[in-house]
């Protein structure tokens, strides 16, 4: 099994002018970048490349490293209600109750998947999970958003190919009203072969 923690998730408010009732908030893209749990990315013993790559030499020589950073792009937040920034895993952003995007600018994270010596193309992916959520945590004031519903491609179930990497997006909730400012938080990425 391998588990990433990714941290560095950042969103940053700035007052962007009076619209719809005078506050509004231009959110800067997070960044989610990837470091290794505790016990390292799950480097572990190296058979020789004659042995099989059976899921225990995959499992525990899979590296995971991230490329591109999950970003939702610059928002308004909204001024009732709560809303959300759904990136899927192509980078695609959809705005949901009230909140705005401004320009472009949202990514999908990419994560590049490698099992060093062994040849674990094929392999069916027996678990791929992200999260289940992350709260991020504004720099200076007692304030929160969370990142939730991550999704990844490929999913469990998918064969794997260390040519194709591993994207996650995922949906950013937004408050009414939103405290400007600086965001930061963790996340956690699983991958085992059957």
């Amino acid at each position: 099994m391998i588990i990433v923690m990714a941290k560095g998730i950042t969103l940053s408010f700035l007052f962007y002018g009076f619209l719809f009732l005078g506050l509004s908030a231009t959110v800067y893209p997070p960044k989610l970048i990837a470091a290794p749990a505790p016990g390292g990315m799950g480097i572990g013993p190296v058979c020789p490349p004659a042995c099989p790559p059976n899921p225990a030499n995959c499992d525990a020589n899979l590296v995971i490293t991230p490329t591109q950073d999950l970003q939702f792009g610059s928002i308004i937040a909204p001024v009732a209600g709560t809303g959300s920034v759904i990136v899927d895993t192509g980078g695609n952003p959809t705005p949901t109750g009230g909140v705005l995007l401004i320009g472009a600018g949202t990514t999908a994270a990419i994560f590049s998947m490698s099992t060093g010596p062994f040849n674990c193309t094929g392999r069916v992916i027996n678990t791929i999970t992200v999260g289940p959520t992350a709260t991020l945590t504004h720099a200076s004031l007692p304030a929160t958003m969370t990142v939730h519903t991550f999704t990844t491609n490929p999913a469990q179930g998918g064969a794997f190919d260390p040519a194709v990497p591993l994207t996650v997006g995922a949906t950013l909730d937004v408050g009414a009203f939103q405290t400007p400012g600086s965001y930061s938080g963790t996340y956690l990425v699983t991958v085992t072969f059957q």
